[in-house]
């Protein structure tokens, strides 16, 4: 059978992404567009210097995104996410950017959270290929020990999620339906006691609320049957 073809892509504009790196990025640069170009966005990538310390001299302060684009094995440091923290707030003095730290062999950043920043989950993307992730056979040709398999998964994690994330604008609420959505089933034909809620989805929205979110729903059900639901 034929694979459906992509649906044709219309670009609202360019937007400049600034790479900061300490190894190479030209690789997985081959696919984002591609990616990109699926959610109306084109990318003039500004490269750095090859630079281990990110005093970020060369920084353009008209970039929409700025990506840190780092291995974390060339450093000898203690404490990387403090390190990183501060080259971000350095970063901010510069410009007023958006900011993506893809940091490889530092999965401990995943975890960070800085204002108008985003940090992309590197290692937890690379596990699915295992011990194919890295080509050191390669490296001192790509300037990367990254592999053709890794480069491609995160060309599509940053042109499919991450830098649309960060050049759309920030959301203020979600709507919701409730069948099939908020839990497995039909609540008017299954009862309450029927359905089976996602209860990870249901936690993820209920952190989204804490955090300023407004929650909503959209459901055919009857008005009056859905709070006792949820009661």
């Amino acid at each position: 059978a034929r694979r459906p073809a992509l649906p044709p892509c219309t670009v609202d504009r360019t937007r400049t992404v600034a790479v900061h790196r300490n190894h190479a990025f030209e690789w997985v640069a081959s696919g984002l567009t591609v990616f990109l170009g699926l959610s109306g966005r084109r990318a003039e990538i500004l490269y750095s210097d090859y630079d281990d310390s990110r005093q970020f001299a060369d920084t353009p302060s008209m970039a929409d995104v700025h990506l840190l684009w780092l291995d974390a094995s060339r450093y000898m440091i203690k404490d990387f996410s403090s390190w990183l923290l501060s080259r971000i707030q350095a970063l901010q003095s510069r410009s007023s950017g958006k900011i993506l730290a893809a940091c490889c062999d530092a999965p401990e950043t995943a975890a960070l959270s800085w204002p108008d920043t985003l940090f992309l989950a590197y290692d937890n993307i690379l596990s699915r290929l295992g011990d194919k992730a890295f080509d050191m056979r390669l490296a001192p040709f790509t300037g990367t020990r990254l592999s053709n398999q890794a480069c491609l998964l995160l060309a599509r994690a940053l042109g499919s999620r991450q830098i649309p994330a960060l050049l759309r604008p920030p959301l203020k609420a979600l709507v919701l339906d409730l069948d099939n959505t908020l839990y497995s089933g039909v609540l008017g034909e299954d009862g309450p006691e029927g359905v089976v809620p996602y209860k990870a989805l249901q936690k993820y929205l209920a952190d989204l609320r804490d955090q300023g979110f407004m929650l909503a729903l959209a459901s055919k059900n009857e008005e009056d049957y859905v709070p006792r639901h949820f009661a």
